[in-house]
């Protein structure tokens, strides 16, 4: 019995077209059996015999005999009679030979023969037959050969089957007698539609070992009460099937036969013999016929070759073709087929995703989403090739479909290959509408690794478990063009090779992919697949496509607007409260960027077109928005209340003096290098671009932002220049191994935010740059951490002040900013949460300041315009070398200190050595820079200098005390905007006057003057209502009204008196003494060393003691202890005080023994002297009195100083009876009267 049941397996549905009446299956059939045959009607012969089956020998076979077999199986007429084992040889005995039949007989057993045991004969000789009939059951309205409903064949009429105790023992008879694999399930209740006839069996009661269905005991032919509401149907597993496909309906083709699955040779193979396994598998029509194992070798045995299909047989194996076990063919020739699916997924993001419907009768239909749960979307998964579900989707999600709803309250185990295996309330049997359609979202089995957003990327593709790449022989735009569908992406842009996206690991997939540019699926394309050996990682593909989502009205490429494209339009998200930080997560990872904060409320403006999603439910795991739960495409009542992101890019800019500028890194699992080779204006630009800075300054090589560490990810890079990404960019990436840190790339981009009007680069009005305008911030909750996040952006210090009510001056233009709420770890001001852009009704009275603490300083000088120049980096001050130092150089710190012009570049540790780092040196400044940062040099630390070669500089001071002949009292006049103006008394206090003193490099205030005190200025009125409080080191850093905003008139000017900064002590008086100058808030002392008369006048002047009488040395006014400040002094004379001189300062080699001093006050010596002229001569003549006086200069000895001048009497001349001339000493003039 074992082998009648085996035998029977390998039978196939054929489908009569037509019906031969008079055709009646005899009661008595179940003796013989027809085995291997191509359907039930075909086969070996077999007979039973005391209960063993046995065959028959060919000997004196014929057609009659064959009749007889055809008649007693109900067959129908015979067609035709096979000897030497036509459908393979037997086993056991051999009952019957030499067969003799008439041709009337019932049964093959009452026919003449030898028999029972026949020994002379082997099965090698076994007979066979061909009916006319192909089979005497069949199953209707199924999806395969293998389902549908159970039809039975009796008194050459069709009739159905009554489920009255139709079980599993039923179904499996069922599916055997039919030649299809075990049950997969039974069907009741007209599950396949109701059919038409007799209802021919009801009660059946089959043992699983039975054959067919009429040797089932049962109530007999016709004789229950059922109608064809209860008609039964099956679900059997098919006896073929497609393997290693992209779906079920593509792949290998194998076929079952004793138990045990086998492939097809591909000899002969063509779309004939596809078209009949597509038919069998249920599948659509005929795609394309593949050989040459287009989808892998198999393994075991080549059951079927040269196939030969007319085309409308209903199984393979009732195709003509040499099987069962062919031994001339191997696996190299496997068939394969590609067939039409009955599933497809519709208004998706990708060919993975949408809404189910399904093909059924020629027609597509929905499925209701009643009971559809996660085991029915994963069966959906698996039929359409794609991977694990992410998520079921309900009430049309993606859209009301049309048509039929096929299915309703699916019941499936998640183990069934077809959704049309699962139980449901059976073909259209329900009364869903289409609001209640169907959806689900699975994963591909195509991604893209290593891109700058989910359309970009190195392909790869997934196969028998693992991921793998695709070499790029022969990848073109087509092919690339596929893979952006496949994805849901947007058109492609760019087929890429030679490992653009970098090497990926593991198998290649695929090779020499040849897509016609409409396939739905990468690997539906023609290649050679799976596991190509000729092929390297350093040629495996990759591709752009435009991608489904974009950020719009950003700062940069990260930031913006959201907005996703479907069914070709773009539209919004909205930003109810279910945008949240999730959603932005996958928002940002979409494009490619790092999360940093979610915008709402149209922060980036409105846009246009639909909204497309809302109530949004991202799991940050997902990889797209159309992946996240929402209420479905365009289901919502959303306003334009557009949802938006600011992402932070996966690029970088290091070490540079502003947040626009560095050594470029990028991100790929951590942060790394570009290497230099190459590295041109274009790649810059696009760095810029990408941060969402200004237009490109400079491209950086050699490591200019310091030497970074860690991998180095890109070299060779070649940017076109309108590239959004870095990493879009052409280049050798991600890991270069031959190129070095002392190679880091670097970039300089014009900054988006800049400091208007202020007394320095670090201070001034906040304007920022967005969409290629200018405006400025308003002051509505302008704070502390908001001017810091300023302040850093900047490349300045830390935060000095906040201004408000346009102290730097009323912008122009738009306000962009409002209501900023920063919380000071942002790198840029427009990370800030605020209202939006241009969302306020801020006017320009408003605008914002900052005053930072600048990252240069000059240290030691004589007023906060001079000194050792020393700039912070990484926390720490340090010097610069004075190696290169020019005039260029030190103007530009000129400049970004916010003093006048550059009078003199100082060197050789002219202010005295400074500590710690040298930062810079070979500083190579055009003179435009606005920061000594921004030149070229070597830096940081990355020199062979010390402190003895620390550079300098003396500046035009921003203040200057007007009208007195003191250096440190007189009328204020302050520098801004390149020109001097004066401060309005309004409010001056000692306070104030204190922080002038102390800008001036003076000593401590004496007294605050008002009321023009010392004359009325010209020009500007700059400053008013100052309100200073002593701890400030200029006077701009006070709080004010601001530049120019009040109404002062310049008889209200202020002036100061302040102690000057040097003195005289331990002298007979005031003007005389031991001469000791104030540094850092310290009295020191001067070396005497080339101490002279043209210094000590300096002082006298300084001090408005009058002319210099003697310049003493040794320490003539007594020692003094502390530090000496001074040292080689060389004045002119003409010097207002004697720190604007030329000196030596710092650590000096002179002690106290050598303290200079000075004696000044006036001295008036009078000669009288007699000329005797001769007639005519009048001595007051001025050519005269001109020659006379130059030969006086010649007997009266003078110091070169004092000068020699006439005496002019009361009368207006100076020659008398007798004259006088006075001798006077004076500071560095001669003066001649």
């Amino acid at each position: 019995m074992l082998t009648v049941c085996s035998a029977i397996m390998q039978r196939s549905m054929w489908i009569v077209p037509f019906l031969i009446l008079g055709n009646t299956i005899s009661s008595t059939a179940g003796s013989v059996i027809l085995l291997n045959g191509q359907d039930a009607c075909s086969g070996r012969v077999e007979v039973l015999h005391n209960g063993t089956w046995g065959t028959v020998c060919d000997k004196g076979w014929d057609p009659s005999d064959a009749a007889v077999v055809c008649r007693e199986m109900g067959c129908g007429d015979v067609k035709e009679a096979k000897t030497g084992a036509f459908f393979g040889q037997g086993s056991g005995s051999v009952w019957m030979a030499d067969v003799s039949c008439v041709g009337n007989e019932s049964t093959l057993s009452s026919c003449e023969s030898s028999k029972w045991g026949v020994t002379d004969c082997d099965h090698s000789k076994d007979a066979g037959v061909i009916c006319q009939l192909t089979t005497l059951i069949r199953l209707v309205n199924g999806s395969t050969s293998c389902s549908g409903r159970v039809e039975v064949l009796h008194d050459g009429q069709w009739g159905t089957v009554c489920d009255n105790g139709w079980d599993w023992n039923d179904a499996t008879v069922a599916c055997r007698e039919m030649g299809c694999g075990d049950v997969i399930d039974t069907k009741s209740g007209a599950y396949f539609g109701q059919g038409s006839g007799p209802v021919w069996l009801s009660d059946l009661q089959c043992y699983n070992n039975q054959y067919s269905l009429r040797n089932c005991k049962s109530n007999g032919w016709g004789q229950n009460s059922c109608g064809h509401e209860k008609d039964a149907g099956v679900i059997c597993k098919p006896s073929i099937k497609l393997v290693n496909g992209f779906n079920s309906c593509s792949g290998r083709v194998e076929v079952y036969h004793q138990w045990r699955w086998g492939t097809v040779c591909d000899k002969g193979w063509d779309p004939s013999d596809a078209a009949v396994v597509c038919r069998e598998m249920g599948c659509g029509d005929v795609i394309e016929a593949k050989t040459g194992a287009y989808y892998g070798q198999g393994s075991g045995q080549i059951w079927m070759a040269d196939v030969s299909c007319v085309g409308n047989e209903s199984t393979l194996s009732s195709c003509g073709a040499r099987k069962w076990e062919v031994t001339d063919c191997d696996h190299s020739k496997d068939a394969g087929v590609i067939c039409q699916s009955l599933i497809r997924l519709v208004n998706g993001s990708n060919s993975c995703s949408g809404r189910v419907e399904f093909l059924h009768d020629g027609r597509l239909g929905t499925v209701c989403d009643n009971g559809w749960d996660w085991n029915d979307a994963t069966v959906a998964c698996r039929e359409m090739g794609c991977g694990n579900v992410i998520d079921k989707k309900s009430g049309a999600y993606f859209g009301r479909g049309s048509g039929p709803v096929w299915f309703s309250d699916l019941k499936c185990y998640s183990s069934e290959s077809t959704l049309s295996n699962c139980q449901s309330s059976g073909w259209s049997q329900n009364t869903c509408g289409h609001e209640k359609d169907a959806g689900v979202i699975c994963q591909l089995k195509t991604k893209l690794v290593d891109g700058f957003s989910s359309c970009s990327g190195r392909v790869e593709v997934f196969y028998n478990g693992q991921w793998g790449t695709v070499c790029d022989n022969g990848w073109d735009l087509s092919d690339a063009a596929v893979v952006c569908k496949e994805m849901g992406c947007g058109d492609v842009i760019e087929a890429n090779s030679g490992a653009k996206f970098g090497q990926g690991s593991g198998q290649i997939w695929m090779a020499n992919v040849s897509c016609a540019g409409d396939e739905s699926t990468l690997s539906s394309c023609e290649s050679r697949n799976w596991a190509v050996k000729d092929c390297d990682h350093s040629k495996d593909a990759g591709v752009v496509c435009q991608s489904l989502v974009r950020l719009v009205n950003g700062i940069n490429s990260c930031s913006g607007r959201v907005e996703v494209l479907y069914n070709g339009t773009w539209g919004t998200v909205c930003d109810d409260d279910g945008w949240d930080s999730n959603d932005a997560i996958v928002a940002c990872r979409e494009m490619g960027c790092r999360v940093m904060e979610t915008k709402t409320g149209a922060y980036f403006g409105q846009g246009t077109g639909p909204v497309w999603l809302s109530d949004l439910q991202c799991y940050s795991s997902l990889s797209t928005l159309s992946n996240c739960q929402s209420s479905g495409w365009g289901q919502n009542t959303c306003g334009h209340k557009d949802a938006g992101v600011f992402c932070q890019p996966k690029v970088q800019l290091v070490n540079g003096f502003n947040s626009c500028s560095g050594r470029v890194e990028v991100y790929r699992q951590w942060w790394g290098t570009v290497c230099d080779n190459g590295w041109d204006l274009s790649d810059a630009a696009v760095v810029c671009r990408e941060l969402g800075c200004g237009d490109v300054i400079a491209a950086k090589t050699g490591a200019h932002f310091g030497q970074g560490s860690g991998s180095v990810w890109m070299a060779d890079v070649s940017c076109v220049g309108n590239e959004s990404t870095l990493s879009s960019c052409g280049a050798r990436k991600w890991g270069v191994t031959d190129c070095d840190h002392s190679k880091d790339a670097g970039v300089i981009c014009q900054s988006p935010v800049r400091l208007v009007n202020g007394i320095n680069s670090c201070s001034g009005r906040v304007e920022v740059l967005y969409n290629g305008t200018w405006g400025t911030v308003c002051d509505n909750s302008w704070d502390q951490s908001d001017a810091a996040v300023v302040c850093r952006e900047m490349g300045c210090g830390e935060y000095k002040g906040t201004e408000s009510g346009a102290f730097f001056g009323q912008g122009t233009g738009p306000v962009w900013l409002s209501n900023l709420q920063c919380v000071n770890d942002e790198f840029s001001i427009r990370y800030c949460h605020s209202e939006g852009r241009e969302e306020n009704s801020c006017g320009h009275e408003e605008d914002a300041g900052v005053i930072c603490n600048s990252k240069t300083k000059l240290v030691d000088g004589f007023n906060s315009c001079s000194g050792r120049v020393e700039v912070l980096h990484n926390g720490t001050w340090g010097t610069v070398c004075d190696k290169g130092w020019d005039l260029s150089d030190a103007a530009v710190v000129c400049r970004e200190m916010g003093c006048g012009d550059v009078i003199e570049e100082k060197n050789s540790s002219y202010f005295g050595q400074g500590s710690g780092s040298i930062w810079m040196a070979d500083v190579n400044c055009v003179g435009n820079e606005s920061t000594l940062s921004s030149c070229e040099s070597s830096k940081w630390g990355m020199n062979d200098c010390d402190h003895s070669k620390d550079a300098g500089v003396v500046c035009q001071s921003r203040m200057r005390l007007a009208n007195s002949s003191k250096s440190c009292s007189g009328r204020v006049e302050v520098l801004y905007n390149g020109t001097w103006g004066t401060v309005c008394d309004k409010g001056w206090d000692l306070l104030d006057a204190a922080v002038v003193c102390r800008e001036m490099g003076c000593g401590d205030v004496i007294d605050a003057k008002t009321g023009a005190y010392f004359g009325q200025g010209s020009g500007p009125v700059w400053m008013s209502d100052l309100q200073c409080v002593n701890t400030e080191s200029t006077l701009s850093e006070c709080t004010s009204g601001g530049w120019r905003t009040g109404i002062c008139i310049h008889e209200k000017d202020a002036g100061v008196i302040c102690k000057p900064s040097v003195r005289l002590v331990n002298g007979s008086d005031s003007c005389s003494g031991r001469v000791e100058v104030l540094r850092n808030g310290i009295w020191g002392t001067v070396c005497d060393d080339g101490w002279d008369l043209s210094d000590a006048a300096v002082v006298c002047r300084e001090l408005g003691c009058g002319r210099v009488l003697e310049a003493k040395t040794g320490a003539y006014f007594g020692q003094e202890s502390g530090p000496v400040w001074m040292k080689n002094i060389k004045c002119v004379g003409t010097e207002s005080d004697l720190m604007s001189c030329p000196y030596d300062s710092g650590s000096l080699s002179c002690g106290h023994e050598k303290d200079a001093g000075v004696i000044c006050g006036d001295l008036q010596v009078r000669l009288r002297i007699e000329v005797k002229v001769a007639p005519g001569v009048d001595p007051n003549d001025p050519e005269v009195m001109k020659k006379l006086l130059k030969e006086i200069e010649k007997k009266v000895p003078t110091d070169g100083i004092s000068p020699l001048r006439w005496k002019t009497q009361s009368n207006g001349e100076v020659f008398q009876n007798r004259s006088l001339l006075e001798y006077k000493r004076e500071k560095k003039s001669l003066t001649i009267f």
